[in-house]
């Protein structure tokens, strides 16, 4: 029997404040700017919201429009985590 792990680690986003060009900018300030969220939060909807805090800037923001509750494992069709 196999059991799905998933971890945080997969819902990065790119700080907006060091990186404004996101995914367009080049290869070196994405894998700077990338940072890995200080919560996530699943209140029963498509979507999580995720807080971040740039390790580099300090910058602090959230996003609930980048990862869905699957990919932060979660169960939509249970209401519950995987």
């Amino acid at each position: 029997m196999t059991t799905e792990h998933r971890s945080v680690e997969f819902l990065p986003d790119y700080c907006p404040r060091c990186n404004p060009l996101g995914h367009y900018a080049d290869s070196r300030d994405r894998v700077a700017s990338l940072t890995e969220p200080t919560s996530v939060t699943w209140r029963g909807g498509k979507y999580v919201v995720c807080r971040y805090r740039c390790d580099g800037c300090g910058h602090q923001w959230r996003r609930a429009d980048l990862w869905d509750a699957q990919s932060a494992g979660f169960d939509p069709k249970h209401r519950k985590a995987a």
